[in-house]
C-alpha cells in the first residue's frame, strides 16, 4: 500500500519521540529496514503500526488515521448516540 500520508505520520511520531530509525526498530523489534519502508511509502500491516504506536507510546489510531479523519469519525460517533457518556 502506498500511503504518502501514513508514512508522513509515522516518520513524524518517530521524530516527535526523539529516535533514530535504528532506535525505533530496538524499541519495537521492527527491522530498521522495514521502519525505512513504512516511512517511505505507506504501510497496510496492522502488526507494523500497533508496534511502532507501543515503541512510540501511542494509540495505534493517532498513526492509522489522519487528525481530520480521527474528528470525523468522533462526529459521526456522536450523531449516531455512540459518543462518551458523560
Amino acid at each position: 500500500m502506498h500511503d504518502h500520508a501514513l508514512a508522513i505520520r509515522l516518520r513524524a511520531a518517530r521524530r516527535r519521540k526523539g529516535l533514530t530509525r535504528t532506535q525505533a526498530s530496538s524499541a519495537s523489534g521492527i527491522p530498521v529496514r522495514t521502519i525505512q519502508r513504512a516511512e517511505t511509502k505507506g504501510t497496510d500491516s496492522r502488526q507494523l503500526i500497533h508496534a511502532l504506536a507501543q515503541a512510540y507510546g501511542l494509540n495505534p489510531i493517532l498513526l492509522e488515521y489522519s487528525r481530520e479523519e480521527i474528528l470525523q469519525l468522533a462526529d459521526e460517533l456522536i450523531k449516531a448516540g455512540l459518543g462518551i457518556a458523560q
